[in-house]
């Protein structure tokens, strides 16, 4: 079976190179199976960076929401991680909005230089956050002319851009 993958992230019911047979392996042996060291249960809450070398399964229905520029989940750096989401159960994740110019948290932020297989016949729904708005620009000064005395006007300051959105999976605003 083809594996899709987009900036780091793999999905299929078969990871890479045939090292995991996702769809055949229950949640118990599947960390020895692919050759990771160790597994553990998604815990309920957000911002968890997520290890390498480990599969973390999702007990049951579970939705993280995250607080503004933060991210749900994140996958650590250089790391390769399976999300195993059991059939029947739904993980939602939402990345925090942008707040000024700080920018959105992705639902599940994975590093480039990370690899996040999501697996197991559950559902993943994953937003990132939005952005913000820019900041007003500042007033224009004025002018005034005297006879004996001139002092020309200036423009107003532009508004700060607003933090940018963020992927559902994949990078942050």
């Amino acid at each position: 079976m083809k594996v899709g993958k987009f900036k780091g992230l793999e999905f299929g019911t078969r990871a890479l190179e045939g090292v995991l047979a996702l769809g055949v392996c229950a949640f118990a042996p599947l960390a020895a199976y692919a050759g990771f060291t160790s597994e553990t249960t998604l815990g309920a809450y957000w911002d968890q960076t997520l290890s390498g070398n480990t599969v973390y399964q999702v007990p049951a229905d579970m939705t993280l929401v995250a607080t503004f520029g933060y991210s749900a989940l994140k996958v650590a750096d250089n790391a390769t991680t399976v999300l195993y989401i059991p059939k029947g159960v739904k993980l939602t994740v939402q990345g925090g909005n942008a707040s000024g110019t700080t920018g959105a948290g992705a639902g599940i932020y994975v590093p480039s230089s990370s690899t996040l297989v999501v697996t197991g016949g559950g559902s993943l729904v994953a937003a990132g956050g939005n952005g913000a708005n820019g900041g007003n620009g500042g007033d224009a000064g004025g002018c005034y002319l005297d006879m004996d005395d001139s002092h020309g006007g200036h423009g107003g300051a532009g508004g700060a851009g607003g933090g940018g959105a963020a992927a559902a999976i994949g990078g942050a605003g």
